[in-house]
């Protein structure tokens, strides 16, 4: 099964189209099952665009993208 790892520790600044909302997380998860992924590694993010452990992120990134994959798997 091939992965993609959508954003990772990064930072908004360190890449205009660095996916950090949870649609665009899940437009993201959209595009790569599209071309054969079947599973996507994502870092939630807080607004700023910082990783985060915060309980509404946590809950909004990983059901947006079920939601628009749902054959793909968050992980």
């Amino acid at each position: 099964m091939l992965t993609a790892c959508l954003n990772g520790a990064r930072l908004p600044s360190e890449h205009p189209a660095l996916p950090v909302t949870p649609s665009a997380l899940a437009a993201d998860a959209r595009a790569v099952e599209q071309v054969g992924a079947g599973a996507v590694h994502v870092h939630v993010k807080d607004s700023a665009g910082c990783d985060t452990l915060a309980a509404q992120p946590l809950t909004d990134a990983p059901r947006a993208i079920p939601a628009a994959v749902p054959d793909c798997r968050a992980a």
